[in-house]
């Protein structure tokens, strides 16, 4: 996987970065960064955390979910079986449906919805890391066959 792991760690550098040029009064730049962000993110500054008196360019929740799915990478739980891997998926991505859930019954901080973040987003690693793995080693054993090597 080498170098293409970090590409995960983007949309948080690009978040950190938003409001720290903000600090620095490099407005354009920042406002450049937001809106390439809004893309993946709604933003919502009180779903935030601040940073330089600014909110980052990404929500609490989504940079867990980032920072998981990064984790993930380095897991050694992908060399499990397809039902380990799918019965520590749903334990890890269940937090995330009940503080849904609870979001009409009780309020949430931001703490609570970056750690369910990381916990969802490693689940969602496991998941997305496992499938794309089977289907390589597959396309690569056809090749295999049909004398191509990739």
């Amino acid at each position: 996987m080498g170098f293409a792991r970090y590409i995960l760690l983007a949309p948080i550098v690009l978040g950190l970065l938003s409001p720290l040029l903000v600090k620095i009064q490099m407005y354009a730049a920042s406002e450049s960064i937001y809106q390439v962000l809004s893309v993946i993110c709604h933003q919502a500054s009180s779903r935030c955390f601040w940073i330089a008196g600014a909110p980052m360019g990404i929500c609490a929740r989504d940079v867990g979910i980032y920072l998981g799915v990064f984790i993930a990478t380095y897991s050694s739980i992908l060399n499990r079986k397809w039902r380990d891997k799918i019965i520590i998926s749903f334990f890890l991505m269940f937090p995330l449906a009940v503080e849904k859930v609870a979001l009409s019954s009780f309020p949430t901080t931001n703490t609570i919805r970056f750690v369910v973040g990381i916990l969802a987003g490693f689940g969602i690693g496991i998941v997305f890391l496992s499938v794309g793995k089977s289907l390589f080693s597959r396309l690569n054993l056809r090749a295999l066959r049909g004398g191509i090597k990739l």
